[in-house]
């Protein structure tokens, strides 16, 4: 080897601080992929609680299909009952208008026959 082939002290120190301070950053990498996989794992349970939660709430909630039947269910026995009611009422009504009527009538017998 010649002079110009052999490296200088001064260029192994530069190769050895430059070789240290690769392995530093490497080390610190490593650290923060540690931490960032431990933090990844904490949300990533946090997201499976977050969903088993939003499982159980959707149990929960009634379907749309399921409310339209209901809702049409209903809605057909509110008009049933309010066509029942008027038909009541109706009846009522004629009940009185007869029984008016009636006495009405048994009034004016009774003044003709006093007159």
């Amino acid at each position: 080897m010649t002079e110009v082939d052999r490296p200088s002290c001064a260029c192994k120190s530069f190769i050895k601080k430059s070789i240290e301070k690769v392995d530093v950053r490497i080390d610190g990498i490593d650290k923060a992929t540690i931490i960032k996989t431990g933090e990844i794992d904490r949300r990533l349970l946090e997201h499976n609680e977050l969903r088993k939660e939003v499982l159980t709430d959707r149990a929960e909630f009634v379907r749309k299909e399921a409310f339209e039947f209901w809702k049409d269910a209903v809605n057909e026995k509110l008009t049933t009952l309010m066509n029942r009611h008027d038909k009541k009422i109706t009846a009522a009504t004629w009940t009185a208008i007869c029984g008016v009527f009636v006495t009405v009538i048994n009034l004016v017998l009774i003044i003709i026959k006093w007159n």
